[in-house]
């Protein structure tokens, strides 16, 4: 069987977390961080390899609440609590439950 995880990393690049995934039915998948985390900007990776150990594509979204909107460099741009995510790269937006 092949691997699925997730590997969250800091801004130095150390792994801090990992997270085996167990097997995922395709399409879209929710997963959530770990609460202990610290306050910190963290950018994750998602391994899925299938049963030949081939690696699987994979597309990975942010959620979050909007703090800000502004233009950087001629383009419109969101802050999203630490990251910063350009207009052109918003997928969907939704009502907070």
């Amino acid at each position: 069987m092949g691997a699925r995880r997730l590997k969250l990393l800091d801004d130095s690049g150390h792994e801090v977390a990992t997270r085996e995934l167990g097997s995922l039915a395709p399409g879209r998948q929710s997963l959530t961080l770990p609460q202990d985390l610290p306050p910190g900007r963290y950018r994750h990776t998602i391994e899925i390899k299938d049963a030949n150990d081939a690696a699987v594509p994979v597309t990975t979204y942010t959620t979050g609440s909007v703090d800000g909107v502004y233009f950087k460099n001629g383009e419109i741009v969101l802050r999203i609590g630490g990251s910063e995510i350009s207009l052109d790269d918003l997928a969907e937006i939704e009502n907070a439950s």
